[in-house]
């Protein structure tokens, strides 16, 4: 009996209903981040007096620092655990985005 097929043939079950969850958690907020780059654009335009096709070089910044970063700590995982990079990612992107909130409100 080949394992794959094995596999393929159990039900669903909480676990799989959790990870389910929580990537489309995962998604949800990478949406929401793009969606709230697309609508602040218009006002950082104005503000930095962008014009030509820097809107859509700063726009596409982020999805470009994913595919890099992405790589980076694929390589970083193997090396030193998943959980550890995990972890990293999760206190830079909680410590950035209180920086930019707090820059953002004075």
């Amino acid at each position: 009996m080949n394992l794959l097929a094995r596999v393929d043939r159990l039900p669903l079950s909480r676990p799989h209903y959790l990870l389910l969850l929580i990537g489309g958690l995962g998604y949800t907020f990478d949406g929401m981040d793009a969606a709230v780059v697309s609508f602040l654009m218009p006002s950082t335009k104005e503000l930095w007096h962008l014009g030509g096709v820097r809107p859509g070089m700063l726009a596409s910044s982020s999805a470009f620092g994913y595919l890099l970063v992405a790589g980076l700590t694929g390589v970083l995982a193997d090396r030193i655990g998943r959980r550890r990079v995990m972890m990293y990612a999760l206190a830079c992107y909680a410590f950035f985005s209180d920086t930019e909130q707090g820059a953002l409100s004075s």
